[in-house]
Protein backbone atom coordinates (compact mmCIF):
# COMPACT_ATOMS: atom_id res chain seq x y z
CA UNK A 1 0.00 0.00 0.00
CA UNK A 2 1.18 3.23 -0.91
CA UNK A 3 0.09 6.89 -2.02
CA UNK A 4 1.55 8.94 -5.00
CA UNK A 5 1.28 12.79 -5.52
CA UNK A 6 1.85 14.35 -9.40
CA UNK A 7 3.27 17.58 -10.15
CA UNK A 8 0.28 19.92 -11.40
CA UNK A 9 -2.37 17.92 -9.31
CA UNK A 10 -3.43 18.87 -5.70
CA UNK A 11 -4.44 15.70 -4.29
CA UNK A 12 -2.74 12.34 -3.66
CA UNK A 13 -3.52 9.10 -5.14
CA UNK A 14 -3.75 5.47 -3.10
CA UNK A 15 -2.20 2.34 -4.64
CA UNK A 16 -1.62 -0.98 -4.08
CA UNK A 17 0.07 -4.03 -5.44
CA UNK A 18 -0.85 -7.65 -4.64
CA UNK A 19 1.45 -10.20 -4.43
CA UNK A 20 4.80 -8.50 -5.33
CA UNK A 21 6.72 -5.43 -5.49
CA UNK A 22 6.43 -6.05 -9.24
CA UNK A 23 2.62 -6.50 -9.51
CA UNK A 24 0.98 -3.80 -11.50
CA UNK A 25 -0.48 -1.17 -9.71
CA UNK A 26 -4.09 -1.01 -8.49
CA UNK A 27 -6.04 2.59 -7.69
CA UNK A 28 -7.51 2.21 -4.53
CA UNK A 29 -8.61 6.45 -4.33
CA UNK A 30 -7.72 8.52 -7.25
CA UNK A 31 -9.05 12.12 -5.11
CA UNK A 32 -8.14 14.17 -7.98
CA UNK A 33 -10.83 12.24 -9.44
CA UNK A 34 -13.01 12.24 -6.73
CA UNK A 35 -12.66 15.76 -6.10
CA UNK A 36 -13.57 17.11 -9.95
CA UNK A 37 -15.84 19.57 -9.80
CA UNK A 38 -16.05 20.23 -6.05
CA UNK A 39 -14.99 23.53 -4.20
CA UNK A 40 -13.51 20.97 -1.51
CA UNK A 41 -12.53 17.51 -0.48
CA UNK A 42 -10.17 15.43 1.91
CA UNK A 43 -9.78 11.85 3.23
CA UNK A 44 -10.81 10.81 6.29
CA UNK A 45 -11.23 7.63 7.55
CA UNK A 46 -9.49 4.46 5.09
CA UNK A 47 -9.60 1.05 5.94
CA UNK A 48 -9.05 -2.21 3.95
CA UNK A 49 -11.35 -5.40 4.95
CA UNK A 50 -9.20 -8.35 6.28
CA UNK A 51 -10.13 -10.10 2.95
CA UNK A 52 -8.46 -7.54 1.04
CA UNK A 53 -11.69 -6.90 -1.31
CA UNK A 54 -13.59 -4.19 0.17
CA UNK A 55 -12.16 -0.25 1.22
CA UNK A 56 -14.11 1.46 3.37
CA UNK A 57 -13.53 5.21 3.28
CA UNK A 58 -14.77 8.37 4.73
CA UNK A 59 -14.86 12.26 2.58
CA UNK A 60 -15.71 15.70 3.72
CA UNK A 61 -16.70 18.11 0.68
CA UNK A 62 -17.44 21.00 2.56
CA UNK A 63 -14.40 21.70 5.26
CA UNK A 64 -17.00 21.57 8.42
CA UNK A 65 -15.08 18.16 9.53
CA UNK A 66 -18.36 16.15 8.68
CA UNK A 67 -17.50 12.42 6.41
CA UNK A 68 -19.78 10.73 4.73
CA UNK A 69 -18.38 7.05 4.66
CA UNK A 70 -18.62 4.30 1.77
CA UNK A 71 -17.73 1.16 0.86
CA UNK A 72 -15.94 0.29 -2.30
CA UNK A 73 -15.67 -3.02 -4.30
CA UNK A 74 -12.19 -3.66 -5.02
CA UNK A 75 -12.51 -6.00 -7.52
CA UNK A 76 -14.31 -4.03 -9.72
CA UNK A 77 -14.13 -0.55 -8.79
CA UNK A 78 -17.98 -0.03 -8.55
CA UNK A 79 -19.35 1.41 -4.58
CA UNK A 80 -21.38 -0.65 -2.41
CA UNK A 81 -25.32 0.79 -1.61
CA UNK A 82 -24.09 2.43 1.67
CA UNK A 83 -23.53 6.27 2.52
CA UNK A 84 -23.47 7.23 5.84
CA UNK A 85 -23.19 10.67 6.81
CA UNK A 86 -21.35 12.90 9.30
CA UNK A 87 -18.85 9.66 10.61
CA UNK A 88 -15.60 9.76 11.83
CA UNK A 89 -13.05 7.10 12.22
CA UNK A 90 -13.62 3.08 10.99
CA UNK A 91 -12.60 -0.17 11.56
CA UNK A 92 -13.57 -3.50 10.34
CA UNK A 93 -14.57 -6.77 12.10
CA UNK A 94 -12.86 -9.91 10.57
CA UNK A 95 -15.84 -11.44 8.95
CA UNK A 96 -15.39 -8.63 6.31
CA UNK A 97 -19.09 -7.37 6.53
CA UNK A 98 -19.40 -5.53 9.75
CA UNK A 99 -18.04 -2.40 10.04
CA UNK A 100 -17.52 0.07 13.45
CA UNK A 101 -17.58 3.43 12.93
CA UNK A 102 -17.61 6.76 15.24
CA UNK A 103 -19.36 9.64 15.05
CA UNK A 104 -19.25 12.86 16.88
CA UNK A 105 -21.52 14.92 18.76
CA UNK A 106 -22.82 18.91 18.16
CA UNK A 107 -19.21 19.86 19.32
CA UNK A 108 -17.38 18.20 17.04
CA UNK A 109 -16.11 15.48 19.50
CA UNK A 110 -16.15 11.63 18.52
CA UNK A 111 -18.30 10.36 20.84
CA UNK A 112 -20.44 7.57 19.48
CA UNK A 113 -19.79 3.63 18.03
CA UNK A 114 -21.98 2.06 15.74
CA UNK A 115 -22.12 -0.86 14.24
CA UNK A 116 -23.04 -1.74 10.45
CA UNK A 117 -23.56 -4.95 9.03
CA UNK A 118 -23.48 -4.93 5.33
CA UNK A 119 -26.74 -5.36 3.48
CA UNK A 120 -28.78 -5.14 6.75
CA UNK A 121 -32.02 -3.76 7.13
CA UNK A 122 -32.91 -1.24 9.62
CA UNK A 123 -30.78 1.43 11.79
CA UNK A 124 -27.20 0.49 12.97
CA UNK A 125 -26.52 -0.63 16.24
CA UNK A 126 -25.50 1.84 18.99
CA UNK A 127 -22.55 0.19 20.55
CA UNK A 128 -20.73 2.71 23.02
CA UNK A 129 -21.57 6.58 23.78
CA UNK A 130 -19.70 9.00 25.85
CA UNK A 131 -21.62 11.23 27.12
CA UNK A 132 -18.97 13.09 29.19
CA UNK A 133 -17.72 16.17 27.18
CA UNK A 134 -14.41 16.13 28.21
CA UNK A 135 -13.54 12.38 26.76
CA UNK A 136 -12.88 11.61 23.39
CA UNK A 137 -13.72 8.16 21.59
CA UNK A 138 -11.39 6.79 19.44
CA UNK A 139 -11.88 3.21 17.55
CA UNK A 140 -9.27 1.35 16.42
CA UNK A 141 -8.13 -2.64 15.84
CA UNK A 142 -4.76 -4.71 17.53
CA UNK A 143 -1.99 -5.26 15.36
CA UNK A 144 -2.85 -8.62 14.91
CA UNK A 145 -6.11 -7.89 14.49
CA UNK A 146 -7.76 -9.73 16.95
CA UNK A 147 -9.65 -6.86 18.82
CA UNK A 148 -11.42 -4.14 18.20
CA UNK A 149 -10.21 -1.23 20.98
CA UNK A 150 -12.88 1.50 21.86
CA UNK A 151 -10.75 3.75 23.60
CA UNK A 152 -12.46 7.00 25.90
CA UNK A 153 -9.49 9.84 26.22
CA UNK A 154 -9.63 13.30 28.23
CA UNK A 155 -6.56 15.07 28.58
CA UNK A 156 -5.30 12.82 31.53
CA UNK A 157 -7.49 9.77 32.00
CA UNK A 158 -7.64 6.70 29.40
CA UNK A 159 -10.50 3.74 29.70
CA UNK A 160 -10.20 1.22 27.55
CA UNK A 161 -12.87 -1.59 26.10
CA UNK A 162 -12.79 -4.44 23.20
CA UNK A 163 -14.46 -5.92 21.43
CA UNK A 164 -13.64 -9.43 19.75
CA UNK A 165 -12.99 -8.91 16.13
CA UNK A 166 -14.24 -12.57 15.57
CA UNK A 167 -17.31 -12.26 17.01
CA UNK A 168 -18.20 -8.53 16.27
CA UNK A 169 -22.33 -8.69 17.76
CA UNK A 170 -20.05 -9.87 20.97
CA UNK A 171 -20.35 -8.44 24.46
CA UNK A 172 -18.06 -5.26 25.12
CA UNK A 173 -15.58 -5.94 27.41
CA UNK A 174 -13.61 -3.00 29.98
CA UNK A 175 -10.49 -3.70 30.25
CA UNK A 176 -8.70 -1.03 31.59
CA UNK A 177 -11.88 1.16 33.76
CA UNK A 178 -11.33 5.05 33.82
CA UNK A 179 -9.44 6.36 37.07
CA UNK A 180 -8.53 9.95 37.18
CA UNK A 181 -5.14 10.60 36.19
CA UNK A 182 -4.85 7.01 34.60
CA UNK A 183 -3.06 7.07 30.73
CA UNK A 184 -3.03 3.67 28.86
CA UNK A 185 -2.61 2.85 25.87
CA UNK A 186 -3.37 -1.19 24.33
CA UNK A 187 -1.85 -3.74 21.98
CA UNK A 188 -2.83 -7.58 22.01
CA UNK A 189 -0.27 -10.55 20.96
CA UNK A 190 -0.79 -14.73 22.02
CA UNK A 191 -3.95 -13.95 24.30
CA UNK A 192 -2.69 -10.87 26.12
CA UNK A 193 -3.31 -7.24 26.39
CA UNK A 194 0.20 -5.49 26.61
CA UNK A 195 -0.83 -2.18 28.09
CA UNK A 196 1.86 0.93 28.78
CA UNK A 197 0.27 2.84 31.62
CA UNK A 198 1.29 5.27 33.83
CA UNK A 199 0.11 3.96 37.11
CA UNK A 200 2.96 3.83 38.77
CA UNK A 201 5.10 6.82 37.30
CA UNK A 202 4.09 9.69 35.17
CA UNK A 203 6.67 8.46 32.35
CA UNK A 204 4.86 5.19 32.05
CA UNK A 205 5.62 1.45 32.51
CA UNK A 206 4.63 -1.36 30.25
CA UNK A 207 2.77 -4.72 31.49
CA UNK A 208 1.03 -7.95 30.08
CA UNK A 209 -2.02 -9.07 31.22
CA UNK A 210 -4.50 -11.96 30.56
CA UNK A 211 -6.82 -11.24 27.84
CA UNK A 212 -9.58 -13.22 29.51
CA UNK A 213 -8.38 -11.66 32.98
CA UNK A 214 -7.17 -8.26 32.32
CA UNK A 215 -6.56 -6.91 36.18
CA UNK A 216 -3.72 -4.48 36.56
CA UNK A 217 -3.58 -6.30 40.33
CA UNK A 218 -2.14 -9.33 38.25
CA UNK A 219 -0.17 -7.91 35.66
CA UNK A 220 3.13 -9.18 34.63
CA UNK A 221 5.85 -5.60 34.33
CA UNK A 222 8.27 -6.29 31.28
CA UNK A 223 9.75 -2.23 31.43
CA UNK A 224 9.36 -1.01 34.75
CA UNK A 225 8.69 2.80 35.26
CA UNK A 226 12.32 5.08 35.16
CA UNK A 227 12.01 9.25 36.39
CA UNK A 228 14.50 9.89 33.59
CA UNK A 229 13.08 8.19 30.53
CA UNK A 230 9.42 8.45 29.02
CA UNK A 231 7.76 5.27 27.45
CA UNK A 232 6.57 7.15 24.65
CA UNK A 233 5.10 4.38 22.13
CA UNK A 234 5.22 1.01 21.53
CA UNK A 235 4.91 -1.02 18.22
CA UNK A 236 4.17 -5.17 18.97
CA UNK A 237 5.13 -7.43 16.37
CA UNK A 238 5.05 -11.73 16.38
CA UNK A 239 8.30 -12.07 17.52
CA UNK A 240 9.33 -8.84 18.24
CA UNK A 241 8.69 -5.24 20.07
Amino acid sequence: YSSRTEKGKQYATTLRRQGTLDAPEQVLLDMNLLAAGKPFLQLGASAVSPDSKLLAYSLDETGALDYTLYVKNLDDGSLLPLKIEKTAGVAWANDNKTLFYLTKDAAKRTSTVWRHVLGQKGPDTLVYEDRNEQFWVDLHKTRDERYLVIGSESKDTSELRVIDADKPASRMRIVLPRKKGREASLDHRDGRFYLRVNDTGRNFRLVSVPAATPALAGATELIAHRADVMIEDVDLFARHM
